[in-house]
């Protein structure tokens, strides 16, 4: 495993550093951050997800990536791994890099007691700055419940709730449904809350 410490790191030395490493690293601030590994629930709903939105765009123009795509988030070079990523029509990429995206339109996030005020609040900040960025989706892994922020103004963000088994989720963006039966399926959910 990679050792890192808590220094400022330069980009250079951050595509470096993700070079060697065996996990994904943020860049955030200037501070490189080893991604812990997601527990079953979080793999299992990214992975029903990105899915299901694959099967609801592959004919469309529209592109879906998962949790191996970086994107660049805010005004500095923060980069980071949502748990998928719509595009529209081609990719946009940093500084002629074809690993991090900068046109993302649709972000997910699947949240965990330690990733969910930092995914709610600091990266949905850094998010809204992508010109591109139009539809955020947080998912519970706990329980069957998403929250989705969608872009109605300049300045203005709308959020909506689903909640239970028998609910859909409606992404205004790209103006699909996909069944809480489809992205939870086979989840176990943590009845101990």
């Amino acid at each position: 495993m990679l050792k890192l410490d808590d220094r400022i790191y330069s980009e250079t030395e951050y595509f470096e550093l993700e070079k060697q490493s065996a996990e994904k690293l943020f860049y955030i601030d200037k501070k490189i951050i080893e991604m812990p590994g997601a527990s079953f629930n979080h793999n299992l709903i990214a992975t029903n997800l990105t899915a299901a939105l694959h099967t609801a765009l592959q004919d469309t123009n529209y592109i879906v990536l998962n949790s191996d795509t970086k994107i660049k988030i805010g005004d500095q070079s923060n980069f980071v791994y949502p748990d998928a990523v719509v595009i529209f029509e081609k990719p946009e990429f940093y500084n002629n890099r074809n690993d991090i995206i900068t046109n993302p339109i649709l972000i997910v996030e699947v949240l965990s007691r330690s990733t969910t005020y930092y995914d709610t609040n600091l990266k949905f900040h850094e998010y809204k700055k992508i010109a591109s960025f139009k539809e955020y989706v947080m998912v519970n892994q706990y329980l069957p419940w998403i929250q989705t922020s969608v872009k109605i103004g300049e300045q203005t963000w709308k959020d909506s709730d689903f909640e239970g088994m028998s609910a859909e989720l409606y992404l205004k963006t790209i103006d699909i449904k996909i069944p809480f039966s489809k992205i939870f399926k086979s989840v176990i959910f943590d009845v101990n809350l």
